[in-house]
């Protein structure tokens, strides 16, 4: 029986569905928009559009009860030719799993190489509970969506101090979508969350509106809303990908969080000192880990 495993916003009117036979395919609701009926108008919306979920995995729905089943959806793309399955793709590019080689700038050189990265992704992907919880995020579908902050800082000081794997007081979900300004979407996406794990304190936020509370100018991204973070440690964030890698994004690199270096960042090394010290302070995290240098 297929089912659906997870969805990703591609558009306007397009969602990326992952499916349990491990194909995947861009379905468009233009056809059903055109419909033009009370259950199919809203979907019109894009900020509408984007809170598609889904319904115990036998479906694609909406909070108005718009339902499609999962075999419906599949047999749709298969017919449409837009349907990619797995061992096919593996079999055109002789790997489906493949390594990203990512590297960052900052502080105006290089400071970390791809292995960093596969680093600390393979550490998170041993860590079974957050690897659970990337994976409950990847099921909403929500756009760039990442875990990002103390749930990766956290994990790799651990590991580099040999101490048990800690989680930091909040698991801080973060995506970007522009045409979403709402606080209370966030909200809702704690909610449904936390029916999944009530036990995890959840802190949703679209970095797209966040720049509004931080004094900024609008960010263009995940990655650029991370570059106006208090720590470079802190400005980590980690995904799980339809096809299960752990994707890493660091604006500043990895070489600060390896080498257990606590560095304010941006403004916070002049400007906002003070609240990076007052980071510091409150959180302990000298106390905690007691390898950390602090550099400037």
């Amino acid at each position: 029986m297929i089912s659906l495993v997870s969805l990703a916003v591609e558009g306007p009117s397009e969602l990326l569905l992952t499916f349990s036979d491990e194909s995947f395919g861009t379905w468009s609701a233009a056809e059903v928009i055109a419909r033009d009926t009370v259950l199919t108008r809203p979907l019109a919306e894009p900020e509408y559009f984007a809170r598609a979920f889904i319904e115990g995995g036998e479906g694609l729905a909406w909070p108005n009860g718009l339902e499609f089943s999962a075999a419906a959806l599949h047999r749709k793309l298969d017919e449409a030719g837009r349907l990619v399955l797995r061992a096919a793709l593996q079999s055109a590019t002789g790997c489906w799993r493949w390594r990203r080689g990512l590297s960052a700038r900052g502080f105006g050189r290089e400071v970390s190489s791809a292995s960093d990265f596969d680093l600390v992704a393979g550490w998170i992907r041993d860590d079974p509970i957050r690897w659970e919880l990337l994976g409950l995020v990847r099921s909403l579908g929500l756009p760039y969506g990442c875990i990002a902050a103390g749930f990766v800082r956290n994990a790799v000081w651990a590991r580099l101090h040999g101490l048990p794997s800690s989680m930091s007081d909040d698991v801080d979900v973060i995506w970007f979508d522009t045409r979403i300004g709402s606080e209370g979407y966030d909200r809702e996406i704690e909610d449904r969350l936390r029916m999944s794990a009530p036990e995890v304190n959840w802190s949703v936020k679209n970095q797209a509106r966040m720049h509004t509370r931080n004094g900024d100018q609008p960010y263009t991204s995940v990655e650029d809303a991370m570059r106006h973070w208090p720590e470079t440690a802190t400005a980590v964030a980690v995904r799980r990908t339809i096809d299960d890698r752990c994707e890493v994004v660091a604006p500043f690199g990895l070489d600060d969080l390896l080498s257990l270096r606590l560095r304010p960042a941006g403004s916070f090394a002049e400007r906002k000192r003070s609240v990076f010290e007052d980071r510091v302070q409150s959180k302990g995290w000298l106390d905690l880990f007691s390898k950390l240098r602090l550099v400037d």
